[in-house]
C-alpha cells in the first residue's frame, strides 16, 4: 500500500509519446460529454434555421389532411394497415433530415475531441468497473463531486435562462391558446429558437471548460515516474548499457580502419604529443592531400606507433597539426589555408627522399 502511493507520489512527468501512443490504442482519448451536449444544440438550431419551418408546415398539413380525410379510412384489418403504414414511411420521410442532421453533429463531435478511433482494448469488458465496491469509490469520489456540481450549475443556469425567457413572454404564451393551431405552433417554434440560442453561451463555456479540464485529468493520470521513462527507454531503444558498448565497438572498428589507411599514407604531421593528423598525397592522381587519418591523445600515440612501425615519416608542426585536426574532416582535402604548409612540410620530405615523394602502396 504504502510503495503504491510512493509511487504515486513520484509520478510527475509529462506522459512521453509513446505512453500517449499506447493509452490511444487502449482508448484513452479526451473525450467531453459537455461537448456533446453543445453539439446537440448546435444541431438543434440549425436544424430548426434550415429544415424547422418545412417540417412543421409538412406536419400540419399532414394532420389536416389525415383528419380531413378520417371519415373515409377503413377501421378494419385490411384497411387500416395499408393506412398506418403509409402513415409510418410518410413521416419517416419528413422527419428523415432531422435524424441525419442530429447524427452528422454527433459524430462531428466524436471526431474533433478524439478521432476515428477502434480500440479492441477499449471495447472489452472491464470487470472492475462492474465491481460493487469500484462503484461505490467512484459515487464518492472527488470525480463524482465535481461532476455533480457542474450539472448543478448547469441545471440552475438553465432554469434561470428558461424562467428569463418565459417571464418575456409572459402574456404572450396564455393568449396563444385563443388562436388557431398553426398560429400557436409558429409561435412556439420561434419561442423555443431563441431559448435554444440563449442556452449558447453556457453551453459553450461549459464544453471548453470540460474539455479542458478531462483533458488535464487524463494527463495527469497518465504521468509517469522516472523509473517508467527509464524503462520505456530500455524497451523503445535498448539498455544504455548495450548501446554504450555497441558505440565502443563501432569506434574501435571506426579507429582500425583508420589506423589501416596510414599504410599508404605520404606524411604524419603531429603536436607533436597530443594531435597527429595522416595526410596521402598522389601528384599524379590528387589535386590536393587528403586527410586519411587523425587523432588526439591516446589515438594520435597509436597513429605515432603505426607509422614507426610502417615507416611513414612522421613530421613536427604543432600550428599544422592543430589546424588540420580541427578544420578538416576524414577523406577529404586539406583546406586552401593549408596549402602553403603543407607544401613546405612535402618539400622537406621530397629533398630528403632523394627526388621523390616517400609513396606509399595501400
Amino acid at each position: 500500500m504504502a510503495d503504491n502511493e510512493n509511487d504515486g507520489q513520484l509520478k510527475q512527468e509529462e506522459p512521453t509519446s509513446r505512453r500517449l501512443e499506447k493509452a490511444r490504442e487502449e482508448g484513452q482519448v479526451t473525450r467531453s460529454r459537455e461537448v456533446g451536449f453543445f453539439f446537440f444544440l448546435m444541431a438543434s438550431l440549425v436544424l430548426m434555421a434550415s429544415y424547422g419551418a418545412r417540417l412543421v408546415t409538412g406536419l400540419r398539413d399532414d394532420m389536416a389532411f389525415y383528419l380531413g380525410h378520417s371519415g373515409t379510412i377503413s377501421l378494419t384489418p385490411d384497411g387500416i394497415t395499408p393506412f398506418v403504414k403509409g402513415l409510418v414511411f410518410h413521416e419517416m420521410r419528413q422527419t428523415f433530415p432531422l435524424f441525419g442532421g442530429f447524427l452528422a453533429f454527433g459524430v462531428a463531435a466524436f471526431v474533433i475531441q478524439g478521432g476515428i478511433l477502434f480500440s479492441p482494448k477499449a471495447a472489452a469488458i472491464k470487470w472492475n468497473r462492474v465491481s460493487p465496491s469500484a462503484g461505490v469509490k467512484r459515487i464518492l469520489s472527488w470525480r463524482a463531486l465535481e461532476e455533480l456540481i457542474r450539472y448543478t450549475i448547469k441545471v440552475v443556469v438553465s432554469l434561470l435562462i428558461l424562467f428569463y425567457a418565459l417571464k418575456q413572454n409572459w402574456l404572450t404564451l396564455p393568449a396563444l391558446m385563443e388562436t388557431g393551431a398553426h398560429r400557436m405552433v409558429g409561435a412556439l417554434y420561434h419561442f423555443t429558437f431563441r431559448v435554444l440560442v440563449s442556452f449558447l453561451p453556457l453551453y459553450f463555456a461549459l464544453a471548453i471548460g470540460d474539455y479542458l479540464f478531462q483533458r488535464f485529468m487524463m494527463m495527469r493520470g497518465l504521468r509517469m515516474s522516472r523509473s517508467e521513462i527509464k524503462e520505456e527507454t530500455k524497451e523503445t531503444e535498448g539498455d544504455p548499457h548495450v548501446r554504450a558498448r555497441i558505440r565502443s565497438i563501432q569506434r574501435a572498428m571506426a579507429r582500425r580502419r583508420m589506423m589501416s589507411k596510414i599504410k599508404g599514407a605520404t606524411v604524419v604531421i603531429t603536436n607533436p604529443t597530443h594531435f597527429a593528423v595522416v595526410l596521402k598525397y598522389h601528384p599524379e592522381t590528387m589535386v590536393a592531400p587528403v586527410v586519411v587519418a587523425k587523432g588526439a591523445d591516446e589515438v594520435a600515440f597509436r597513429i605515432r606507433e603505426v607509422a614507426r612501425e610502417l615507416g611513414v615519416p612522421i613530421v613536427e608542426d604543432p600550428p599544422t597539426a592543430r589546424g588540420l585536426f580541427r578544420e578538416c574532416p576524414l577523406d577529404r582535402e586539406i583546406p586552401f589555408a593549408f596549402y602553403e604548409t603543407v607544401a613546405r612540410i612535402l618539400s622537406i620530405l621530397y629533398q630528403k627522399s632523394g627526388g621523390a615523394l616517400p609513396v606509399r602502396e595501400s
